[in-house]
């Protein structure tokens, strides 16, 4: 499976984008983790995940926060493309509503509800 990764922390992001690794997913990002939140498509690269393939975006937030994070507008451009979307970590305040496919509070179960959000399509 092809997933987007973003959230609100690297760490999260790298412990859930390790997991799904490992899983045997494709994970890619519309940043650089270590250079913080720049898209992809705006440096030398001009890769853009959201133009590529893909069957499901998570976004990992290590807390609970009522708005997007600049690391996490990068969920903007796949949703609009209407791919499902998994928000996992602190769901609590978070900002996505009912445009979230799938909610996993903390981080196990995240590979689990990409596939069967994946599978169900998304919703929105």
């Amino acid at each position: 499976m092809d997933i987007v990764l973003t959230g609100t922390e690297a760490w999260a992001i790298d412990q859930v984008g390790r997991a799904l690794v490992h899983a045997g997913h494709a994970v890619r990002s519309c940043y650089d983790v270590d250079a913080g939140p720049v898209c992809n498509a705006s440096t030398s690269c001009g890769v853009c995940p959201a133009t590529e393939p893909v069957d499901v975006i998570v976004a990992v937030r290590a807390h609970p926060l009522p708005n997007l994070t600049r690391r996490e507008q990068a969920t903007e451009c796949p949703m609009l493309a209407a791919v499902p979307l998994v928000v996992a970590g602190s769901t609590v305040l978070n900002p996505y509503g009912s445009r979230a496919d799938r909610l996993v509070e903390g981080l196990d179960g995240v590979e689990e509800a990409c596939l069967a959000a994946a599978l169900s399509g998304s919703a929105h």
